[in-house]
């Protein structure tokens, strides 16, 4: 019979695991976006400069800014507005507020489920864009993961 040691067993799993999603486009979220663009040099780097920009008495914010301390060490203000170089916004959708891309937000409006909302990460801000509570949940969720 043969024995294996916990720890090689955990390292094999750890690079069938790593060969997995390296072997594919999406990234492991849940729940799974209903699409995903990546490109490269698009990244966030956050700092102890990045700021949170939404109502400091909203749920979301001071949740978030209650993860990332946990998670990072990082006390993160939370600001109405800021000209900070790192931010992490929260920003309500309204009917034509899609500067880039029509037909996305064609396709947003059409579709009465709730919860929809775009993750949009540049490397000096990360944007949560959404048109309800629950957008705003489940991007700020997408975010921490």
């Amino acid at each position: 019979m043969w024995k294996v040691k916990p720890v090689t067993f955990f390292c094999f799993l750890f690079f069938f695991v790593t060969i997995g999603f390296a072997q594919t486009t999406t990234l492991p979220l849940v729940p799974e976006p209903q699409s995903l663009q990546v490109f490269d040099g698009s990244y966030f780097i956050l700092n102890k400069e990045t700021v949170i920009i939404a109502d400091p008495k909203s749920f979301e914010a001071q949740y978030l800014q209650k993860e990332i301390k946990k998670r990072t060490g990082l006390d993160l203000k939370i600001s109405m507005v800021s000209n900070a170089k790192s931010k992490i916004s929260f920003n309500e959708l309204i009917s034509g507020g899609f500067d880039h891309d029509d037909e996305a937000a064609v396709k947003y409006y059409s579709n009465p489920n709730q919860g929809k909302y775009f993750l949009n990460i540049f490397t000096n801000e990360a944007a949560i864009l959404q048109s309800d509570p629950l957008g705003n949940f489940y991007g700020m969720m997408t975010l921490l993961q």
